[in-house]
This record gives C-alpha cells, structure tokens and sequence, in this order.
C-alpha cells in the first residue's frame, strides 16, 4: 500500500476523573496503519501542541503508541476502531487522562481556530481541562505510513516505488541475548523496492553498519536493483542510536532485525526465487553470524538465506562453536585496509575449515566499493580490530584480546553492558585509517557480486578469490 498523506479530524478531551467514550464496534483492519498526532485548543495557545511526535499505531483495528516526542500518550488496553472509522482511545498524558473519540472519516469542517500561524478546522466536542477551567480542543491524525509487520507490495501489485514498513525487533545487545530472543522490543524501518521481481530473481536485503548515515546501504542496494534483484534496506541504527559510531549498536541487534525482517518477508511476501544478505563492517560480523548453528536452531528464519556478503569485513579470530554449511558466505576487504582488515578473516580460515567461506580481495581500503566516499585518504575515523581481536568460545561468549597481549576481556566471566564499553574505549577504540573508493577494486568487486547474483552454485571464477 502506498502511503497516503491524508489529515484525518477526530476529537480530543483531556478529564480528571473516569472517562465514559461512545460506544465502538469490534475492531476492523480497515484503518491499519501509522499516524502521526497533534491537538490545538481554541482558547488557550499555550496547551496546543504544535507537533507531538508521538505515533499512533493501528493494526487489526486495536491501536497502541509509541511513546515516543511531547506526547507520552499511555493507552488503555482497549482502545480501537471499527470497520467504520468510529474511534475511541482513553488513557494518561504526563498527569492528565484523556479521551480520543469520533470518526476517522469524518471531514465536516463546523468551526475555525486560528493562531497567530495558522488555522485549523474541524469539529469541535472535546476540551481540556486545566486549572479548573474546560478549553474545548481539536486532535488531528495524519497517516504517515503502514502498520508495523504489515506487507508490502506484493509482487502482483508492485511498482518500482520504494515501500517503507515496520518490523517488530529486539534490543538484543549480546549474542547469548540473541540465542534466548531477550531484549527490549523496537520498532525498525525497513524500505522494499522492486517487489516485482522477488519470485524471478530473489531479494536482496541489505543490513546497515554501525551508524545511522544509510548512503552505503543506499548505493549497495541500487546496485543489487541493476542486477534485477528486489531489495530490502533495513534501519537499524536511526531508532536506537544518533552517533556515527556506538560500540552500544552491536551486530547482535542487526541480526535480531535481520530476524524479524525475514520473519516478514516469510509471512506477507511471494517466496523469493533467492535471499541475499549484503552489509559492511559491523553488519558484515552480523552476516558471519548467520551460519552459527545454535542460532540458526534458535531463529530458523535464517536458515532461508541463500547467500550472504560481507563488504569490509572482519571476522573472529577463532570461532570453535557449531557451523553450518549450507550458506555461501563471502568476505570482501580492500587489500590496504587498516581498519577491518582483511587479516582478521585470514586468520580464521587458517585455525578451522570453513568451506562455505570464501576470501574476496581488492585493490583499496575501507570504503573500497562505494564511488560516494571520492579518493582514497587518511581520515578520523574509529575503529577496534587493528589493536584488539575477537574470538567466540563454543557457548558464543566473546573474548576481545590486545594483539600486544597486554590485557583481555572475557564476556562470560566479567559480562557485557556499560563496564565493556568503557573497557573497549580505553582499550581498543584507536583513530584514524585509510579510506576511499579505489576505482580499479570497486568495479571488480561488483562484477563478482553480480556473478555471485546470478549463479546458483558458488561461482570459482571471481576475480578477488583469494582462498
């Protein structure tokens, strides 16, 4: 479904006391979607709120809030709309209750408000009461998107236009919070395009990497189109996470939205003819994750991946845990990386046989296959792996090492959370790399991918092979 913009008039009243609404019929799916919310009172400036933020959700007709903005709205349990747009909500904002009733369809414009900015019509039975006084008020909703886990346009009906969705995921921040599904529930963005050619060509679902700038996954995903795949770009780090760089972000969160994106596309989507997962950096050690078998047993939803590639990858060191080989994974790093270098991956081919990973290298340093990144150069850049390693013990706990051997921190002994993250600041956490497109590794990295794409057994003839 296409997002439609259309402002939606309904009736606000904030009481002290119990709250009687009018009565709804049982709750229809007709409305379901995401709303954004805001009210202004006719006489009283200064209790309008010119842009709550908050969100309004309805899916299967039951309407709940994302607490998130000014707004803060709680929601009773019982709050919904029926199959004719009549709707009530009751619940709490800061210390006043309120009520939300009337009709979504209803347009019937029976009054005027204005302010010093603007005008707003609509119809006029609600009202706050503050200090003692009753100041009569109208709520405007605005449908800016669908219900979380909803579908997307189904490859009957698609158009090359983008469709963005909500997925229902996790704050797993741990790898055994991964393995238990544990975590704090959130809401995460994820953008289809090309629907149409999910069951000839398969999709392409691209995770992003440890900041909120989506231009990577942007390009990567553009890319994965030219070659005829659908495409899902997932927005991980924007709802949880503002700074470029958060050791607080952490590849077991990508997987867990990896997880529920698949759980979507298994659910609303025509079976993809392929699943493809692309991602760099700190989504490229979420990709590794996708072969281990105890979280494979876990969430099956990732045994539905065919392929994955991990673009400026780094791996642990050793991994002595269970593993599958029934996905074909790839790494790929610029040869002059120093900041995910391309040794961490060499070293773990060397200490165990993996048959299903394969070495991808290239001319360049990090940022070799992205032409947005211009010139290769010295930058500010952070980052961990040139000063510290990673190894993951057969229980998936972590131990991060000084390559220099002066210091460790073992996961399952010492825990994870704030004391890690300050531990890693002190520790690992270094500035400055190389980065940059390299116009010769670039184009040869995406001539792989496309034959990567495109054949269905591992291809022997790619250019980066190196082992």
């Amino acid at each position: 479904m296409k997002l439609h913009k259309v402002t939606i008039l309904s009736l606000l009243a904030f009481i002290s006391g119990c709250q009687t609404l009018p009565d709804v019929a049982a709750p229809s799916s007709n409305f379901d979607g995401r709303y954004s919310f805001r009210h202004h009172c006719h006489d009283d400036e200064e209790l309008s709120a010119k842009l709550d933020g908050s969100t309004f959700i309805i899916s299967g007709g039951i309407i709940t809030n994302n607490l998130g903005g000014a707004g803060r709205y709680k929601l009773q349990d019982n709050a919904k709309v029926d199959a004719k747009g009549n709707l009530a909500i009751a619940g709490t904002r800061k210390t006043s209750e309120f009520a939300i009733y009337g009709n979504l369809l209803d347009r019937k414009d029976k009054f005027s408000i204005s302010s010093r900015t603007r005008t707003i019509s609509g119809e006029l039975t609600g009202h706050i009461t503050h200090n003692q006084s009753r100041h009569p008020c109208v709520a405007q909703f605005e449908r800016i998107g669908d219900a979380p886990n909803s579908a997307p346009n189904s490859a009957e009906t698609a158009t090359n236009d983008k469709n963005t969705v909500q997925v229902r995921s996790k704050n797993t921040t741990t790898e055994i919070d991964l393995l238990a599904d544990e975590g704090e529930k959130v809401l995460v963005d994820v953008e289809f395009q090309n629907l149409q050619d999910i069951s000839a060509k398969g999709l392409a679902i691209i995770v992003p990497s440890s900041t909120p700038n989506m231009e990577d996954e942007a390009h990567y995903a553009e890319r994965m189109r030219e070659f005829g795949l659908a495409t899902a770009v997932i927005h991980g780090a924007a709802p949880r996470f503002t700074a470029k760089f958060s050791a607080r972000y952490t590849s077991s969160m990508i997987v867990r939205d990896l997880i529920a994106t698949l759980t979507l596309v298994n659910e609303k989507l025509p079976k993809p003819k392929q699943i493809i997962v692309m991602g760099s950096s700190a989504g490229a050690y979420g990709i590794f994750k996708v072969a281990w078998e105890k979280l494979r047993a876990s969430h099956p939803q990732l045994t539905k991946i065919d392929k994955a590639i991990m673009v400026n990858a780094l791996c642990p060191e050793r991994f002595e845990s269970g593993w599958q080989t029934d996905v074909a994974l790839y790494t790929a790093n610029g040869r002059d990386d120093d900041s995910t270098t391309a040794a961490s991956c060499a070293a773990l081919k060397k200490t165990r046989s993996l048959p299903n990973l394969r070495r991808l290298t290239y001319s360049g340093a990090h940022h070799f296959e992205s032409p947005r990144f211009g010139p290769t150069q010295q930058v500010d850049g952070m980052h961990i792996i040139p000063t510290c390693s990673l190894n993951i013990n057969e229980r998936l706990f972590t131990t991060i090492s000084r390559r220099d051997g002066s210091d460790s921190w073992e996961t399952e002994t010492k825990g994870s959370g704030d004391k890690l993250y300050n531990w890693l600041g002190k520790t690992c956490v270094r500035r400055g790399h190389k980065q940059g497109y390299d116009p010769e590794g670039g184009p040869m990295f995406w001539s792989d991918v496309k034959l990567i794409v495109d054949e269905s057994t591992p291809p022997s003839n790619l250019q980066g092979l190196t082992q």
